[in-house]
């Protein structure tokens, strides 16, 4: 593993996407450019991309990178994209692959959990909805009952008042002999005396 300036052909390369090679055709090697010392192996799981990538950026603060060296005989050439593809490339490729799934599976789980939050969203604001409309009814239906009570109490003391005045009325209408009969009971008789003859009883 060497490290190498990176000049203004160099940036260009890289904005147009292009990995710089370097060849040495007397040893049949290849150096593709990489920022990450090779060959690392990646443990199962490991997210390389959060420490350091192997593609390079193109920034003009990227003075130099490392040079991943590997056998020509090992390369191939891509056809569809006429890269030539160094060990170093095809660790590239499949590290922007692990990449690109993983970007893709948290998409998929933010997206799931995004709906599930949704949904979650959706039973809160229905069963508030109902719960209200429930306390609604309850609160309508007290209410009636009170009226109800309220119109049976009036009906109750209507009722009452009327019986009073037709009682007051029919007792208007009856003779005073009726209303007030001691008033007009025959007084009764006078006493009899006793004869002058019958002794007075001697008071106790």
């Amino acid at each position: 593993m060497a490290a190498v300036q990176l000049g203004g052909l160099h940036q260009n390369m890289l904005k147009d996407g292009v990995i710089p090679l370097w060849f040495d055709p007397t040893a049949q090697m290849v150096g593709t450019a990489t920022a990450r010392f090779y060959p690392t192996p990646a443990l199962p799981g490991e997210r390389l991309w959060e420490v350091t990538a192997y593609n390079l950026p193109p920034h003009k603060n990227f003075p130099a990178c490392y040079v991943a060296a590997g056998a020509l005989e090992h390369c191939d050439v891509d056809l569809p994209s006429g890269e030539l593809l160094t060990p170093a490339r095809r660790v590239h490729r499949e590290e922007h692959e692990r990449f690109l799934a993983y970007e893709q599976a948290a998409q998929e789980r933010a997206a799931r959990l995004q709906a599930r939050l949704q949904a979650e969203r959706v039973e809160a604001t229905r069963s508030r909805r109902e719960a209200e409309q429930e306390k609604r009814r309850a609160i309508a239906a007290q209410v009636a009952a009170d009226q109800a009570e309220r119109d049976r109490r009036a009906q109750e003391d209507q009722r009452r008042k009327e019986e009073e005045r037709a009682a007051a009325e029919a007792l208007q209408r009856m003779p005073l002999c009726e209303q007030f009969p001691p008033l007009f009971e025959p007084d009764p008789p006078p006493p009899a005396k006793a004869p002058w003859w019958q002794p007075w009883r001697r008071r106790r």
